[in-house]
């Protein structure tokens, strides 16, 4: 991340960072689903963002930030032996 999105970030108060958070974790999941339509292999993403809104506490909030890190996670190291195996 380069100085100028950590400035832009680091002024949004809180509920701003989450939402930015979740955007961008949503943008990377949907990344993974449309490669692994690419190659045809089934999506075992879990995430926990469907059911983000504004109202949940930062413990839920955090968790929901964890599952969906270590789906994106599990998912990217699916990918990853995919295309070896396609090579």
């Amino acid at each position: 991340m380069n100085d100028e999105l950590k400035s832009a970030f680091k002024p949004l108060n809180i509920q701003s960072k989450r939402n930015q958070i979740y955007k961008e974790l949503l943008m990377i999941e949907n990344i993974i689903k449309e490669n692994e339509k690419i190659i045809n292999i089934e999506s075992n993403l879990i995430t926990a963002l469907n059911s983000f809104n504004e109202n949940i506490g930062e413990s839920e909030f955090l968790d929901s930030i964890y599952i969906s890190i270590f789906s994106i996670q599990q998912e990217l190291l699916t990918l990853i032996s995919a295309y070896n195996i396609m090579k």
